[in-house]
């Protein structure tokens, strides 16, 4: 999908994706929209900083990779990665519940 990115500093010919966030018209189209976590799909939109997880601008949208045996199992990015997944209800990855009579160990139902 694309993302029409609002363009200030009067700067005609930044192409889709860029930006002049500052304002300045000296230094051109500096932004780059679709990857730059401080200015995330628009000037301004800042990404994170996320709970237990690393932010992150992809496509002109706020990413977040989890640190190890944890997810964001809400997939509400402003509270981060608030699941372990090394639980009966999150075992291994968000909602992957094991079966009543097993537990989940080291990631896995057994």
């Amino acid at each position: 999908e694309e993302i029409d990115v609002p363009i200030t500093g009067n700067m005609p010919g930044c192409t889709k994706g860029t930006a002049s966030c500052d304002g300045l018209d000296s230094n051109g189209c500096e932004v780059n929209t679709t990857s730059d976590i401080a200015n995330c799909g628009t000037c301004g939109k800042q990404c994170g900083p996320y709970n237990n997880g690393m932010a992150g601008c992809a496509a002109g949208k706020c990413t977040l990779v989890c640190k190890p045996g944890l997810g964001d199992c809400n997939n509400i990015l402003a509270d981060g990665c608030e699941a372990a997944l090394n639980t009966n209800a999150n075992c291994g990855s968000c909602g992957k519940a094991c079966p009543n009579i097993q537990s989940c160990v080291n990631f896995q139902c057994q």
